[in-house]
């Protein structure tokens, strides 16, 4: 038993020998199997952990790229896949970059980073990019606008509102002194913003409208403008030509210029010569003239009216311009009882001269010029009644009858000194009464004749003499017509006293007047 107990012992020990050298064979044969695993799995998890290095990084190499550059990376998240790299918003709905940068210029920057040292790739280096980041709204500049107006009643220019620049307020007050007016600026304020983009150039635009309003150009004038578009208001003009000046300078904006209408003046001429009527002139419609030209046919017959006058078309300048025609129609319709006349008629004044047939007809004419101041016009002129016309011979024996007349005066005062032809101061006060008789008869001739006394050859004193009635041609000529007049000298040929005496010769030192129908 002993001996079998111990052989079964050993042979138990064999089996746990067996055992765990089958054991441990099985082990090596797993060991076998199991190390280029675990190799593997070592392999795997350093290229885990070198790739989480080298994620790692690339977002923080991505964060000093971009702070280095100046853009703030607080808000946002950076997310690394091997090499490539995401980039987003920190926060839902919150912008992650900073007001002004674009996700593109995030992309440019980082892929455009290098490592400065001799590897081809480090573990920073980024092959791709994606962003993804939310920009944020560029900040609101509060910019200063143009908001400025000129305001006149045509004797000061007041400015007000606000422009961004001290240079651009004074720029609207030189233009505005420029136009000699006086200026108040007061109300012109400067904000000290930033100008916007077209500020200089609406400032411009209204000093250039500014510019036509000078002294006595205008009445009135408001104007506006602002940052952008063009200028506005209106401006009354003072006339029609300074509102085309006016509108010029404007042109492209909003501006309406205007101007007092013009209005038509009452200008006209009517000459009546005893035959035909002539109208002349300016009336403002064509019933005015219409009503003027029958005026005129009731007197010469249609045949006998020239009808000239203009028909201006225009509003009337005064008031009652239509009454004011129907008095110088009525004052025409009493030329029937006249030989002549002319008639003149203004806004404000009508004026007749003429000549009557009789003092009724004289009477009816100056009536009807009377009435024209129910009208409002001012009657004027001189209507007379034509004397009895006479012959050429019989004003000649009137003329002549006067001269006959003068004729004790002119022998005393008409004299001449010795040897002399110089008319004395009492000589020329005698000679204006010829005048005033020559003037009375216009149409005979005169022939001045010019003596002498004995003294002295008969040759010298017909020159003397000659020299005589010159003086006395030209003194009286000078008032009348040299033409109606004729020197003569005689010499001693016609002595009117006895030469042999002092006081006769002087007698003969004379000068005769005689009136002819011609020379």
């Amino acid at each position: 038993m002993d001996a079998d107990v111990a052989q079964y012992e050993r042979v138990t020990w064999k089996r746990s020998a067996l055992r765990e050298e089958a054991s441990w064979a099985g082990r090596r044969r797993l060991l076998r199997w199991l190390a280029p695993l675990l190799a593997l799995l070592a392999i795997l998890l350093a290229g885990i952990l070198s790739i989480l290095h080298i994620q790692g990084d690339i977002e923080e190499r991505a964060m000093q790229v971009l702070e280095a550059n100046g853009i703030e990376t607080s808000g946002l998240d950076f997310d690394a896949e091997f090499r490539h790299l995401e980039v987003s918003d920190k926060e839902a709905g919150v912008p992650g970059l900073p007001a002004g940068v674009t996700a593109v210029e995030i992309e440019r920057i980082l892929q455009a980073d290098e490592r400065d040292d001799d590897d081809a790739e480090q573990d920073g280096d980024i092959n791709d990019v994606w962003v993804t980041a939310t920009a944020a709204a560029a900040p609101v500049v509060a910019l200063g606008v143009v908001d400025a107006t000129v305001n006149s009643n045509g004797d000061s220019i007041v400015l007000a509102g606000t422009v961004p620049t001290e240079a651009q307020r004074n720029a609207l007050i030189a233009d505005a002194e420029a136009t000699g007016l006086p200026v108040d600026a007061d109300g012109l304020t400067v904000s000290g913003l930033e100008p916007g983009a077209g500020a200089d150039g609406q400032v411009a635009k209204m000093g250039a409208v500014i510019g036509g309003l000078g002294v006595g150009a205008f009445t009135s004038a408001s104007l506006s403008i602002g940052d952008d578009g063009p200028v506005r208001g209106t401006i009354e003009a003072a006339n029609a030509d300074v509102a085309a000046s006016l509108a010029s300078l404007s042109e492209g904006e909003d501006v309406t210029v205007s101007s007092p209408p013009v209005l038509g003046a009452l200008d006209t001429d009517v000459v009546f010569d005893g035959e035909r009527i002539v109208l002349n002139g300016t009336v403002l419609t064509d019933a005015q003239s219409a009503e003027l030209e029958a005026a005129a046919a009731e007197v010469v017959g249609a045949d006998n009216v020239t009808n000239n006058l203009v028909v201006s078309g225009l509003d009337e300048a005064v008031e009652n311009a239509d009454g004011r025609v129907a008095a110088l129609g009525a004052a025409i319709g009493t030329f029937g009882g006249l030989t002549s006349a002319d008639a003149t008629m203004s806004d404000t004044d009508l004026t007749v001269n003429g000549f009557a047939t009789d003092e009724a007809s004289r009477t009816a004419s100056v009536d009807a010029v009377s009435a024209s101041s129910d009208a409002g016009l001012r009657p004027g002129g001189e209507i007379t009644v034509n004397e009895p016309e006479i012959s050429l011979q019989e004003e000649i024996d009137l003329l002549q009858a006067e001269l006959d007349a003068l004729q004790e005066e002119i022998r005393v005062n008409v004299v001449f000194a010795s040897d002399s032809d110089v008319l004395s101061d009492k000589a020329k006060g005698t000679l204006d009464k010829v005048v005033d008789a020559m003037q009375r008869y216009p149409r005979p001739v005169v022939e001045v004749g010019g003596h002498t006394d004995s003294q002295g050859n008969d040759a010298y004193n017909i020159d003397l003499s000659q020299r005589r009635a010159d003086s006395v041609v030209e003194y009286v000529g000078s008032q009348t017509s040299p033409d109606r007049l004729k020197p003569v000298g005689f010499g001693e040929a016609q002595p009117v006293a006895d030469n042999t005496t002092e006081e006769g010769r002087l007698q003969n030192r004379r000068v005769e007047f005689i009136a002819k129908e011609n020379f």
